[in-house]
């Protein structure tokens, strides 16, 4: 069974989601192309690029929590102070 018909057999949405991440291994076509088996070469293209995608979310995911690491610390100092200063009184 060919890829083309197997993606038929998907649901519309999933369909645009596959043929995107199909078409993100064109720049690779060169390579692939040339394959006795060019689908499945296409296909651990597309795996490698959406490694790739998974990575860049990996970093940005550090990026936002360091964020807010950062951003909480002073509020979380003066939290700490209130609380000191609160129990200072009794």
């Amino acid at each position: 069974m060919s890829l083309m018909n197997l993606i038929d057999k998907l649901d519309a949405e999933n369909q645009k989601k596959l043929n995107e991440i199909i078409s993100n291994t064109t720049k690779y076509a060169h390579i692939y192309k040339t394959e006795k088996n060019a689908q499945i070469a296409q296909m651990w293209f597309a795996i490698m690029e959406l490694h790739k995608m998974q990575e860049l979310m990996r970093e940005k995911i550090r990026d936002l929590e360091n964020a807010l690491k950062e951003k909480e610390t002073p509020k979380l100092k003066k939290r700490q102070s209130e609380l000191i200063k609160s129990l200072e009184k009794y």
